[in-house]
């Protein structure tokens, strides 16, 4: 634990040769914090992602059509930028252990707003508060780890905590959807703000982080934007293509006669367990882009083969492939994403990362809830499967023509890099949770 007035750098552990430090053994040092940290992370998304795919098929019953549904999904995410810059401030400057349970409190009151009318505008608004106070939360957390990880060990350690949401976001659309036909949604949505409570009970337990930055201006924000373009473009691709799977995907296989479509979801968390700890390690060994660009091979593989007609194989066959990629996307973005930033602008670093994400997931809903109703679910399909092979051949040409970066396809460690070296003195202050 650092104390008052010390410079805030990742603690190394004695350098080992390549494939000494097997993945058991950096899973053994990882701080307490990271932890519980992560457990309040999977008990907020268990909160959001119980609700948003079931709500959709909610939605549905109440009568609604598939373009008002995008537009009550997608704003979910339209103004969350604002909540993502708003923590960032408050994270680099002041720490975020406070705002993320304030946050997860928030959040605990949307289900509550769905539980309480059946009004479309209300719905709308419910939708919005859900974004912000989720995107809140998520921020602070995401930027708290990042700020713990160890440099050398930033992959395996964004891998270990990437598992925690993404086993939320497999296992809760299943379970909500369950849960709302087979128990009734009242019972889902006190489920939702239960958990979004546990996760802030969680949080009490950690200890305060406060982060003094020197140079806290509008032009280093700028900076860090700019070292997070080609992360984000990954990022921003990747929030479409979930946001496709969330918004369109239950309805489309339950007007074809699959009865549990949640069950898309849950084949992702086969692919969570077996390669989330092996992609953390892989990254930090053999770079982050060796394992990004076949990974968006496979996610345009999974969206083109919803193009097919619907069926369980159909959804099993997408949802495993689908699952892999994001398995290994999500802690290699993540982990990529902190490697480009500076130590005292994670909060910054974390508001873009999901800001991309949901910026992604809104416009699908948005935009392609209106391909749908003009050329139908497979076409819709199939145009978002193009999106990843286009951002492979975007990556490819900017890592050829860029003479300002360096070359992600090999290993560059970030604490002895260009960002680690110019970042601004900060310091950090841990005290007893309050």
């Amino acid at each position: 634990m650092n104390t008052e007035g010390r410079i805030d750098q990742p603690e190394r552990e004695p350098s080992a040769p390549d494939g000494q430090m097997t993945w058991m053994k950096r899973l053994s040092s990882v701080p307490g914090v990271i932890w519980y940290s992560s457990a309040s992370a999977l008990f907020g998304y268990i909160s959001f992602f119980l609700l948003l795919s079931a709500l959709p098929v909610y939605f549905t019953h109440l009568g609604y059509q598939a373009a008002q549904i995008g537009l009550i999904v997608g704003s979910t995410y339209a103004i969350n930028f604002l909540a993502y810059f708003l923590t960032a401030m408050v994270t680099d400057r002041w720490g975020g252990r406070t705002y993320m349970m304030v946050s997860a409190l928030a959040l605990a009151l949307t289900p509550l707003i769905f539980e309480g009318t059946q009004n479309f505008w209300v719905f709308i608004v419910a939708s919005v508060w859900q974004g912000l106070t989720m995107s809140a939360f998520a921020t602070a957390v995401t930027a708290y780890v990042g700020q713990k990880a160890p440099a050398d060990r930033r992959g395996t350690i964004m891998a270990l905590f990437g598992v925690f949401p993404n086993l939320a976001q497999a296992a809760a659309p299943p379970l909500g959807i369950l849960v709302g036909a087979r128990l009734g949604y009242p019972l889902l949505f006190d489920l939702s703000a239960a958990s979004a409570i546990i996760a802030a009970l969680i949080v009490f337990i950690l200890p305060r982080h406060r982060i003094v930055s020197a140079h806290f201006s509008l032009r280093t924000w700028v900076r860090g934007v700019q070292r997070l373009a080609q992360p984000g473009l990954v990022q921003f691709v990747l929030g479409v293509c979930r946001g496709v799977t969330i918004a369109f995907l239950p309805v489309y296989m339950l007007r074809g006669g699959v009865g549990n479509p949640g069950l898309f979801f849950t084949w992702q968390i086969g692919a969570i367990v077996l390669l989330r700890p092996v992609s953390g390690l892989l990254s930090d060994r053999y770079g982050r882009l060796a394992l990004v660009l076949p990974s968006l091979l496979f996610m345009a593989g999974g969206i083109a083969i919803l193009a097919f007609p619907a069926s369980y194989l159909t959804l099993t066959l997408s949802g495993i492939i689908f699952g892999i990629a994001v398995s290994v996307l999500v802690p290699t973005v993540l982990a990529w994403t902190f490697d480009v930033s500076s130590a005292d602008q994670r909060g910054l670093a974390s508001g873009i990362y999901n800001t991309l994400y949901d910026l992604g997931r809104a416009g699908s809903a948005f935009g392609f809830g209106f391909v749908i109703v003009t050329s139908g679910y497979p076409s819709m399909f199939l145009l978002v499967s193009a999106i990843p092979i286009l951002t492979i051949v975007v990556l490819v040409f900017w890592q050829m023509f860029s003479h300002r970066t360096n070359n992600l396809l090999t290993v560059q460690p970030v604490s002895t890099g260009e960002v680690e070296s110019q970042t601004a003195t900060a310091q950090v202050v841990e005290q007893p949770g309050r």
